[in-house]
């Protein structure tokens, strides 16, 4: 019971800090770019602290909410298969980046958007640092119950 716990902790909190780790880099890369809707005019005009902490936000709401499906299916599939490794887990991110991007063209019924708009590759780089932080915090014990990877 008590390894359950720590465990859904580590979980919740790895996602919480890959999601946030993930959010910095795609759109710290979105900004050094100018790549959002292909255009840089979408940055504010006087740029202060309250305008790209406003930015953050939405874009870790977004990642969270997006990303949560892809992440709950890499993370059953890391556990079922027994896979510990940073490789691993840096490539679910980067694949949970490219599958949310997917799920929110066609939720919005335009599944080449995220091609069109410039979010790729800076979302690509997100999901790769996002699952490398995911996997420091809660992939080394992943599928602990399991026994040790054969």
């Amino acid at each position: 019971m008590n390894r359950i716990v720590v465990a859904m902790f580590l979980i919740a909190f790895g996602y919480a800090s890959a999601v946030m780790v993930a959010t910095l880099v795609a759109e710290g890369l979105m900004l050094a770019f100018g790549t959002v809707i292909g255009d840089p005019s979408w940055l504010p005009e006087n740029p202060s602290f309250g305008s790209f902490a406003q930015i953050g936000i939405a874009g870790g709401m977004f990642t969270a909410f997006w990303g949560f499906p892809g992440f709950a299916l890499a993370i059953t599939l890391a556990a079922l298969s027994r896979w510990r490794g940073r490789l691993v887990f840096t490539a679910l991110g980067g694949g949970n980046a490219a599958f949310s991007l997917a799920l929110f063209g066609i939720f919005v019924g335009t599944p080449s958007l995220p091609l069109e708009s410039g979010f790729s590759l800076p979302s690509l780089a997100g999901g790769l640092a996002g699952g490398f932080v995911y996997w420091l915090i809660a992939g080394r014990d992943a599928g602990f119950r399991r026994g040790q990877p054969q």
